[in-house]
């Protein structure tokens, strides 16, 4: 069973399908694992992320003492921006990169694509445009005598040539 630290009390999540796998960057695994050798686990809960007297952090302290001044230093602090802002930073990048949209749902826990969709349909609206502005310079290729469904070997071939 997991648990959430909810100002200092662990509790389990809201319901069971709270309970997931989220898939994770091997750089921060990599940051994690040297964060974790650093500050080894300590007290009965064995917990990572602590207070030095091993209690759990509170989130509230934690975001108002960490989180506020790390934003300001980066000149990102926004009105209201909290833990729950990186968690849209996420899924607007995972969007950027074209992942499919049932991944990007899986990710965050969203019952269906559908709530993903109406929640983030205004960052699927700006990659929609960049698509098309891509195409637009593909189109634009093609006058030039390339065709866009060369493949790319002969494109680049055509471009060193020419240049």
């Amino acid at each position: 069973m997991r648990r959430s630290i909810y100002q200092g009390a662990l509790t389990t999540p809201k319901t069971e399908d709270s309970n997931r796998v989220v898939d994770v960057p091997q750089q921060l695994l990599d940051d994690l694992a040297v964060y974790k050798a650093m500050h080894p686990p300590i007290g009965e809960r064995n917990l990572i992320f602590r207070q030095e007297t091993g209690r759990a952090l509170d989130p509230d302290t934690w975001h108002r003492e960490h989180l506020v001044p790390l934003l300001e230093r980066a000149g990102l602090r926004l009105p209201r921006a909290g833990l729950h802002s990186l968690r849209h930073t996420y899924v607007s990048i995972l969007i950027a990169q074209g992942e499919d949209i049932g991944y990007i749902a899986a990710q965050v826990g969203h019952t269906s694509v559908q709530l993903t969709w109406d929640v983030y349909a205004h960052v699927f609206r700006h990659v929609r445009t960049e698509a098309m502005r891509r195409l637009d310079r593909w189109d634009a290729l093609g006058a030039s005598g390339s065709h866009p469904a060369e493949p790319a070997e002969t494109l680049r071939t055509t471009e060193k040539t020419e240049g």
